[in-house]
């Protein structure tokens, strides 16, 4: 029985991939004498911003830092929240259904966002990336070792083909979402079939149904 829905945070709660690549950019690239490119930027996710910024900078990467968090702040300012991916979340806490963040966003830059959206204190556990590795599986398992989650009680939602990996790295199921980048539905349904979902009205149809289903029988 589902009992734990751990979300990410971006391409899933936002569409939020250009402003933190943007933001990576902005303060970097006057740092190296040289315009990143996106995907070089991008080539680096699965660090948090911090790793990102230290993986370019070796000694000033403190101000590039502070630098990317204005950025970023600027940029959250006009990225809204995914629409209706709060009232999936409020349904899931009407059923009892424990609501937890598992992003690779560092800690800074995810502060900056719950705080934006009045979420900082909405998600029952919600852990921020890491800056050495990616390490969604050691944190989902973390979530689940707190909460005395047995494998089939908890699932994950992510849009990435590294959330599919890393869920199953931890022994949980994943549920894909491709709300912003729709051409990937393909790829992650090649890997994580029958379990992906273009809108959350999708997402949310299939996941309310399942719970109450269990509730039922």
């Amino acid at each position: 029985m589902i009992k734990t829905v751990i979300f990410d945070f971006d391409g899933t709660l936002m569409n939020s991939l250009d402003m933190c690549v943007q933001s990576l950019i902005e303060a970097i690239s006057p740092r190296i004498n040289r315009c990143l490119g996106k995907d070089e930027v991008i080539s680096y996710f699965g660090l948090n911003e911090v790793g990102i910024v230290k993986s370019f900078l070796k000694d000033n990467y403190r101000e590039a830092l502070e630098d990317l968090y204005r950025i970023y702040a600027e940029y959250q300012k006009d990225i809204p929240l995914t629409p209706g991916i709060k009232d999936l979340m409020d349904e899931l806490k009407n059923r009892n259904i424990k609501v937890c963040m598992v992003t690779g966003k560092g800690p800074t830059c995810l502060d900056i966002s719950l705080k934006h959206f009045n979420l900082e204190s909405y998600f029952d556990v919600c852990y921020p990336g890491g800056e050495q590795k990616p390490n969604k599986d050691v944190l989902i398992n973390k979530i689940k070792n707190e909460l005395k989650l047995k494998d089939d009680e908890v699932i994950y939602v992510g849009d990435a083909l590294s959330d599919v990996k890393q869920a199953k790295e931890a022994s949980c199921r994943c549920l894909s979402v491709c709300f912003y980048n729709p051409d990937n539905y393909k790829l992650l349904s090649s890997i994580n079939p029958n379990q992906v979902f273009k809108t959350v009205d999708e997402l949310k149809t299939y996941l309310l149904k399942e719970i109450d289903n269990e509730r039922d029988n």
